[in-house]
């Protein structure tokens, strides 16, 4: 086909063999489904309505505008063909990938200024080999197994389950910038495992990081971790052996570890200000090296073993 447009409410087109489109791909209302490959050569893919495929390949070949406000899920979603071009997420909606979310080497990928992504595969379900700009979109992963998590500049990152599962996040080698929340589990009814410790990454978490009941953050043994706002544990952290350095530029955060120790931790930056807000324990060493403000809460105990 040239150009394809899909308009009609109450409409359903169901994908059933391999289909490339020459030009646009507009769902403009009802909704496109289906289990085959679909290439789409023009600039836009972009509608009102809803698309739900189950299984195959999407590829957008030559970049362009992606999305709108309803809800589009795939089984597999790649972004360019190895030539220079650029993908922009458009809208508000939610984009689900239950495989394979990959952006094509010389290709950029623009994911959205108010886009969540939620990548449900196990396995590796984001491969970045061209250019990756989070903008502000959250991007989540939600799968049901053991899963790796790519190193990339996100926004907000969390870390959930596909149903009623106990999935293990592996981060892998290299390095995570996280500009906003870091969740570690986003119910307290699933039991989510992010480890840092295997391959010991670099985290700059520069938002609240929140560790939730059932879940576990175990940290690097080795690798940086620097922490710029609040942190609250009401699940498990695990020290690992390793350093956490909290530097923020302002005062006014606090730190609530619940029932889990640090190992080493420094507070690194003069104009940054932190309350401890519970029981706190450093198994080794605490490190005052620069800060502004440093308050322990009444009645609690801070515990240093080093």
């Amino acid at each position: 086909f040239w150009r394809m447009n899909f308009s009609g409410a109450s409409g359903g087109w169901v994908v059933n063999q391999a289909l490339t489109v020459g030009e646009n791909f507009l769902p403009s209302a009802g909704t496109v489904s289906g289990t085959s490959n679909v290439t789409v050569n023009g600039t836009t893919t972009a509608g009102t309505g809803s698309i739900a495929m189950t299984g195959g390949t999407f590829t957008l070949a030559n970049g362009g505008t992606f999305g709108g406000n309803n809800n589009w899920s795939f089984n597999n979603l790649t972004f360019g063909n190895g030539t220079t071009a650029t993908t922009t997420k458009t809208g508000s909606s939610t984009v689900t990938i239950a495989g394979l979310l990959t952006d094509s080497a010389s290709h950029t990928f623009q994911a959205g200024t108010s886009t969540t992504w939620v990548l449900s595969g196990v396995g590796t379900p984001l491969v970045l080999s061209g250019t990756f700009t989070v903008q502000n979109a959250l991007f989540r992963y939600a799968s049901n197994g053991a899963t790796n998590v790519t190193p990339a500049s996100y926004a907000q990152l969390d870390f959930g389950a596909l149903g009623a599962t106990s999935p293990v996040y592996t981060m892998l080698a290299g390095t995570f910038s996280v500009g906003s929340t870091f969740n570690v589990g986003v119910v307290a009814t699933n039991t989510v495992t992010v480890n840092a410790n295997t391959n010991d990454p670099t985290l700059t978490l520069s938002g609240n990081v929140n560790i939730v009941a059932s879940s576990t953050f175990i940290l690097s043994d080795s690798g940086a971790l620097t922490a710029r706002r609040n942190w609250t544990n009401a699940g498990t952290t695990t020290p690992s052996g390793g350093t956490v350095t909290f530097d923020a530029t302002t005062t006014g955060f606090t730190i609530s570890t619940g029932a889990s120790p640090f190992a080493n931790v420094v507070f690194n930056n003069a104009s940054g200000g932190w309350t401890i807000a519970s029981n706190a324990t450093a198994t080794a060493n605490l490190s005052l090296a620069a800060l502004a403000a440093f308050t322990q809460s009444p009645n609690t105990t801070l515990e240093i073993g080093g």
